[in-house]
């Protein structure tokens, strides 16, 4: 099973990616397969219904 989750800040550039690869990292260290997106606020409902 894959967890997904989305990163989501203003812009969706800087701060969602920063948290992406923070997010990752955990997984990783719990062995978690995990489906990381980024995303701006705006956008964040579309790429949640996806």
């Amino acid at each position: 099973m894959t967890v997904k989750v989305l990163a989501a800040c203003g812009a969706g550039i800087g701060s969602s990616m920063i948290i992406k690869r923070k997010i990752q990292k955990v997984f990783d260290k719990l062995g978690v397969e995990v489906e990381i997106t980024h995303a701006s606020i705006g956008s964040a409902k579309t790429e949640v219904n996806k």
